[in-house]
């Protein structure tokens, strides 16, 4: 079988006899600095504290690597091309986007990956030891050694291919925009990189020990935490393959980043869901929740993929001419994503309204003592994404200005502005009943003028719109075809 030439070359590039012989030789004196500390002469074999000091340090030395030194190489695989001019190069070559996907990943990281089996190779080891000596193991985490450690194997195997395959998918976002410099890129990769390891960590602390209820069923807490690392794993790098499509100018649909979404308000929505029969407020909290995860991520593609106007103009076109499937291929993910958004806030909208209405007395707190909660709970959802679609309609009107470098920096402020500023001065005037012209607050509402909160951000993306319209006059085909016949 014909070796991935890319990874072929990194192969030849990462691994000389020094550095494979180097590794061992570190990572051996860092165990046997360990295995010292916490040797006691007096119990058998060392002590069983030795083996569990042995064991967590081998797993803090493969989370160290991967974090500091695997991401470092993940992200510069990527910028280091560019810097040296090679990049244009190999998406010349024959190379596909799958087969450039692997290479780089883990032919970039190979001896980082080599560190990662040895290290866990001595974590296996000394896991089963310390348990031969008093089966405190199988005791703590109550399960039988073997499956413990094939746990520990497979949680590392998709950490580590997580968070590199996550540092890597953001320098080729970085990469796309081309505006970031070459350090900033991947120190921004190492920082994305961090927090996707810090809510590793939230996820698998909180999931990991005992039994884990998801969606009403109880699941063995171990085990849903290894698979829910593994199923990250896998679409972190389904994520670097699509990035990776993009870069070698191949035409695709967008439809993963949706389902990659619904995929995640559903997991997270799982932890909410009430077993057996929930009150009406159990169940509010879930579908509230998976619909904002849904409507806030329509922000993610919108601020990491420039907005290109000739791809907009051709999805008008598609649009205009009832080419369905050529506009949904032409579509901006965000456009996307807000499309699969405005049918969850619809179906959560119906949903909500349908429940049956709970007696007031039954609901904590006195927050939602009022007959029309449910009403209002559906109101203020349907409000934030009206709020959504105005940020996302600002944000296309910032990047169709004559200068586009401080688009996003000018979005932000006006963000700032209408979000923050704006409310903090009408509270601190006291018109709190103007707070639902500006923040999706649906128990405020204009009391003397009687308008439902919802028309605010109607009346403000009618205003967008026609800002909009007036600038993207020079941007339409028309236009451009006159200008050019003008000489």
């Amino acid at each position: 079988m014909r070796l991935n030439p890319e990874f072929r070359r990194y192969l030849w590039l990462e691994l000389s006899l020094v550095r494979f012989v180097g590794m061992p030789l570190v990572l051996g004196g860092i165990f046997f600095l360990d295995a010292i500390g916490f040797h006691e002469a007096a119990e058998p074999f060392g002590g069983a504290d030795m083996y569990e000091a042995i064991t967590g340090g081998a797993l803090v030395v493969i989370a160290a690597i991967v974090l500091f030194w695997g991401t470092r190489l993940a992200a510069g695989s990527l910028v280091q091309e560019v810097a040296d001019k090679t990049w244009d190069a190999q998406r010349l070559s024959s190379l596909g986007p799958w087969a450039m996907t692997w290479g780089k990943l883990w032919g970039s990281t190979v001896y980082v990956w080599y560190g990662i089996v040895l290290s866990l190779a001595v974590a296996v080891v000394a896991m089963a030891i310390w348990n031969g000596i008093d089966g405190s193991v199988a005791r703590l985490y109550g399960a039988r050694v073997a499956i413990v450690i094939l746990q520990v194997v497979i949680g590392v195997t998709a950490f580590a291919t997580l968070i590199q395959a996550t540092a890597l998918v953001v320098a080729l976002t970085a990469l796309h925009n081309r505006e970031a410099s070459r350090r900033f890129d991947i120190t921004f990769a190492q920082f994305a990189a961090l927090v996707v390891a810090l809510l590793t960590w939230s996820m698998v602390d909180d999931v990991g020990d005992g039994r884990t209820d998801w969606f009403g069923y109880r699941f063995d807490g171990a085990w849903f935490a290894v698979a829910s690392l593994g199923s990250f794993a896998l679409w972190s790098v389904i994520g670097v393959w699509r990035r990776m499509q993009l870069e070698l100018q191949v035409r695709i649909r967008p439809w993963l980043w949706p389902i990659f979404v619904i995929f995640v308000a559903l997991w997270v929505a799982g932890f909410a869901w009430p077993g057996g029969r929930g009150e009406t407020l159990d169940v509010l909290v879930p579908v509230v929740l998976a619909t904002l995860i849904v409507v806030f991520a329509s922000y993610v593609p919108a601020l990491f993929e420039r907005l290109d106007p000739v791809r907009l103009r051709h999805l008008i076109a598609a649009l205009r001419a009832g080419r369905l499937g050529e506009a949904i291929a032409d579509a901006p993910l965000w456009i996307v994503n807000h499309g699969v958004a405005l049918v969850a806030v619809a179906a959560a909208a119906v949903y909500i309204l349908a429940l049956p209405v709970q007696p007031a007395a039954k609901l904590p707190f006195g927050l939602w003592d009022k007959s029309a909660t449910l009403g209002t709970v559906a109101g203020t959802v349907v409000a934030i994404f009206l709020f959504v679609t105005r940020d996302l309609l600002l944000l296309t009107f910032a990047y169709l200005g004559r200068t586009t470098r401080r688009a996003l920096t000018g979005w932000v402020l006006w963000l700032a502005v209408l979000y923050v500023l704006i409310p903090a001065i009408l509270a601190a005037l006291g018109f709190y009943a103007a707070l639902p012209a500006f923040v999706p607050v649906w128990d405020v509402p204009f009391v003397d003028l009687a308008v439902p909160p919802v028309v605010w951000p109607v009346i403000h993306i009618a205003v967008v719109s026609v800002l909009l319209g007036l600038r993207w006059r020079r941007f339409a085909t028309e236009r451009i075809a006159g200008a050019a016949q003008a000489p």
